[in-house]
């Protein structure tokens, strides 16, 4: 395949490419509408004088024409002064002092038993762990 130069930005695109890569010069010409198709007819949506780019583009909502940029309405503010007044500084916490001594916690009975009845069943399922471990390790060395 042969390579042809870009008129616009002179860069080299491959000669089967359509429009240049970097600055979307057309190749090919597009083909210029001269009467509607039927189903055009039918919708009464054709627009002469478009090329099929522009027209895919209209669809869609979008316009490459250049329009006049916006009249400005926007009108400069006027500053507001107001006096500013100091926020007053909140006075520092003080901190808390107890008078009297902390009276000792009492330990419910019933989470006593609960730790023991856990740490339990936290030995017993260690101990099984172990267990299934030197049967797995004595077969590995029996037959391994």
């Amino acid at each position: 395949m042969g390579v042809k130069q870009c008129a616009e930005c002179g860069e080299n695109v491959d000669e089967a490419k359509a429009f240049c890569p970097s600055c979307g010069h057309a190749f090919v010409e597009e083909e210029k509408r001269a009467e509607p198709s039927n189903f055009e007819k039918l919708d009464g949506t054709m627009q002469f004088g478009q090329t099929m780019y522009n027209q895919m583009l209209s669809d869609m909502g979008l316009n490459l024409k250049a329009s006049p940029p916006p009249k400005s309405t926007v009108q400069s503010l006027k500053p507001v002064v107001e006096s500013i007044k100091p926020i007053a500084a909140a006075p520092a916490p003080q901190p808390q002092v107890r008078t009297e001594p902390i009276p000792p916690t009492q330990e419910d009975p019933k989470s006593r038993r609960k730790l023991i009845i856990i740490s339990l069943i936290a030995a017993f399922l260690l101990l099984l762990l172990v267990v299934v471990a030197l049967i797995a390790v004595a077969i590995w060395w029996r037959f391994g």
